[in-house]
């Protein structure tokens, strides 16, 4: 049910909000500058493996680090699951847990925090944001910011994988580790963030035939992965070709994201990628 928040509770639930995530979050925000209690709240988060958060910010492309200071940078870069993500035109701020997600005029900004009049749109629901929730406004505003994701430029990704045992009944986290770095801090007074210059050649979700990142290691869309992750199963069929998006009729999957025909060129590829 949607409950309008004006500025005194919007911040009660923003906080709310971040305390009450337990296996995922999503921060939408074009500037960056946790306040102190939203930092106590995250600190707590810090080693814990099952949380997974989402990062994107924007604006000031000649100078990230308006947007996102080298302090706030690295402090997210310690999490264990943590994927942060930057587009330019950024202007809308959304922030979603596993319960609930909030639509706001808020930055994510301890003066904006403080000082501004800022109000608000929360949406509850029944069951996690990862297993279709049962509001159908809510799943739209969650969907579009997920499907941005590929559209936008890819910093830092660092996950904490799992290991099957026993044809698959047992499951354990291995340590986690950088998946994914493009960022390059250069330790200047004004905290500014150059990004290496990169460009990566775009694949097909093999679930939604969505346009993503080329990498046979993430053949699914975010919104897909989430679908596909409730059970893991790294053999079901899926339905498009990782590298030409033709439909597959089920002979793709997590494990095998390629059509054979295409497998030599897709590893040819992966590996001038990834060398």
């Amino acid at each position: 049910m949607a409950k309008f928040l004006e500025p005194h509770r919007l911040r009660i639930e923003m906080r709310s909000l971040f305390e009450e995530a337990e296996d995922f979050l999503l921060i939408v925000s074009p500037f960056i500058k946790l306040d102190y209690e939203l930092k106590r709240i995250l600190q707590s988060r810090k080693t814990d493996s099952n949380l997974r958060i989402i990062l994107l910010f924007g604006k000031n492309d000649n100078n990230l680090g308006k947007s996102l200071s080298s302090g706030d940078l690295s402090f997210f870069q310690q999490f264990e699951n943590i994927e942060i993500y930057y587009h330019p035109d950024l202007h809308a701020k959304y922030y979603a847990n596993d319960f609930k997600s909030i639509i706001t005029s808020l930055n994510l900004h301890t003066y904006s925090i403080a000082n501004n009049i800022e109000v608000g749109v929360m949406f509850e629901r029944k069951r996690s944001i990862l297993g279709n929730g049962d509001n159908r406004e809510d799943d739209k505003s969650f969907n579009y910011f997920m499907d941005l994701i590929p559209t936008t430029e890819e910093l830092f990704i660092k996950t904490t994988s799992t290991k099957s045992s026993f044809f698959g009944l047992f499951k354990t986290k291995e340590k986690s580790r950088i998946e994914f770095d493009n960022t390059n801090i250069i330790h200047r007074n004004d905290g500014s963030i150059k990004l290496k210059q990169h460009s990566q050649p775009m694949g097909f979700c093999i679930r939604s035939g969505v346009s993503i990142p080329f990498d046979l290691n993430r053949p699914f869309s975010i919104v897909s992965y989430n679908s596909w992750s409730q059970y893991g199963n790294e053999d079901y069929p899926e339905k498009f070709c990782h590298f030409s998006g033709e439909k597959s009729n089920g002979q793709t999957s997590y494990a095998k994201p390629v059509l054979y025909h295409h497998y030599k060129k897709a590893i040819a590829l992966h590996n001038s990628i990834f060398k």
